[in-house]
């Protein structure tokens, strides 16, 4: 690819009284139109883990980054506090099953006392009224052994649940995957509801990149496209990715809107990692091997030019002479600018191309052939 030729010292006419221009070659080159946004690399599929039960944290058995398979231990809770609840939950059950021994006794004795009060009653040596509470006094009775038997039940499932808990002290990776975050210190009082003690990823040989595309770029980006990208941590250095969702909802901040754009971005040597700030060009068309010019070639008109319409011509500078020069403009990169001539004009790679005056009062000179 040429390089980009400078004329510092080029007058418009023999008398070196014309003005001085800025000149720039044209050039066959590739032209690459990209759209730039700010990113941020994160892992993928993040699992947050919690203890499965309440207790103090024991034991870390684990580091950040390292490498778990699902049922890796990844920490131990403190087993003491959850033997004290089984045997708490023991003692519930012991108690619940003397409270419905004694219901089942006092039913029993509640029983023959109605037996009795009937045929009491059946001789006429018993009131109705005592009878009707010798009856009232048993059926009581049948309801208190139902209330103790259910108390017994309940007990029993919470001395179930303690010995479950008991069993629960390991706290193991739900997955394949890398370890991002574990807890800073020993004796957390954790439980299923928080905190989180662990963060699982999926392996970091593929990291998801998120990226924040402007409203007017949005509508160039496709799922599959090609990208690429940089870190701070390794300047000039040049990462792929590949486009793999495009959201439909805009960020809105301080009135500019954004697209959240999600990418794939493989990391096989490891050296990218989660939180990387990222910049990040998707490629959204190209020209190879064309004629182009600089963008300043074509925003550049010489004093005295007639009227065109914006960038559609550029002024060459050729012994002593400046000639417009039609053209249409194709892929742009933002420096370089494809372009292609109409009729005759015949210009071509390393001609010289105003861009400015470099000194020189800018008037029309002998010399300039400043046409339309």
């Amino acid at each position: 690819m040429a390089a980009v030729a400078i004329q510092w010292a080029l007058r418009g006419d023999d008398s070196g009284d014309g003005p001085i221009f800025r000149t720039a070659a044209a050039e066959r080159r590739d032209v690459v139109q990209t759209v730039e946004a700010n990113g941020r690399l994160r892992p993928r599929e993040p699992i947050l883990v919690v203890a499965p039960v309440a207790g103090r944290l024991a034991h870390i058995n684990v580091r950040i980054r390292e490498k778990v398979e699902q049922g890796h231990l990844l920490a131990r809770l403190d087993a003491r506090s959850l033997a004290f609840e089984v045997g708490r939950a023991e003692a519930g059950v012991a108690a619940a099953e003397g409270a419905l021994a004694e219901a089942k006794a006092a039913a029993v004795e509640a029983l023959q006392q109605r037996r009795r009060a009937e045929r009491l009653a059946g001789r006429g040596q018993l009131s109705q009224a005592d009878l009707q509470a010798a009856v009232s006094a048993s059926q009581r009775a049948k309801a208190a052994v139902r209330v103790a038997a259910a108390k017994l039940s309940e007990a029993q499932a919470t001395l179930r649940g303690a010995k479950f808990a008991q069993d629960q002290t390991d706290v193991v990776s739900p997955r394949d995957g890398v370890v991002l975050t574990v807890p800073k210190e020993l004796g957390l009082a954790v439980s299923p509801a928080g905190p989180v003690l662990f963060t699982v990823s999926a392996p970091l040989s593929v990291l998801r990149l998120e990226a924040a595309v402007g409203e007017a770029d949005i509508g160039q980006l496709a799922v599959g496209q090609p990208a690429e990208f940089e870190v701070q941590a390794y300047p000039g250095n040049i990462f792929k990715a590949r486009v793999e969702a495009i959201g439909a909802v805009a960020n809105s901040d301080r009135g500019v809107a954004t697209y959240p754009v999600q990418l794939s971005a493989p990391n096989a040597d490891g050296r990218l990692l989660p939180g990387m700030s990222a910049a990040v060009r998707f490629e959204v068309a190209r020209a190879a091997n064309v004629l182009a010019v600089r963008d300043s070639a074509l925003r550049f008109v010489p004093v005295g030019a007639k009227e065109a319409p914006v960038r559609s011509r550029v002024f060459r500078v050729r012994e002593g002479r400046v000639d417009s020069i039609a053209v249409t403009t194709g892929v742009t990169d933002g420096v370089w600018v494809e372009i292609k001539t109409s009729g005759d004009d015949d210009l071509q790679a390393g001609d010289a191309l105003a861009e400015g005056y470099l000194s020189g009062a800018p008037r029309e000179a002998p010399g300039l052939n400043l046409g339309g």
